[in-house]
């Protein structure tokens, strides 16, 4: 067994030679499990929800009580044009009045 990725959203691995795909984000709950495997088998479902923990391990998840998630989608969209949107976030909800 072994895994491929190459730059695109779902990883791709095959197990008994049967190449399956699944979608990372997805990857940490049965349910999403069940709708992003492609096709679905029981066996990789549960190579999948290793591989989610072996994650979770890695980089230490289980320790937290928050994570979070930056998504660079192409272009020149990058980590600064998130900080700028959650610092108008935060400027805008300083502005409201809780009364």
């Amino acid at each position: 067994m072994y895994l491929e990725h190459g730059g695109t959203r779902n990883i791709d691995f095959v197990l008994e030679n049967t190449t399956y795909e699944f979608d990372p984000n997805r990857m940490f709950t049965p349910a999403g499990i069940r709708t992003s495997l492609l096709p679905f088998n029981e066996t990789a479902a549960a190579f999948v929800a290793e591989f989610a923990q072996v994650v979770l391990d890695v980089y230490g998840f289980d320790n937290v009580s928050q994570v979070i998630a930056l998504h660079n989608n192409g272009g020149t969209y990058g980590a600064e044009d998130y900080l700028r949107t959650v610092i108008e976030l935060i400027d805008s909800i300083r502005l409201i009045r809780f009364d």
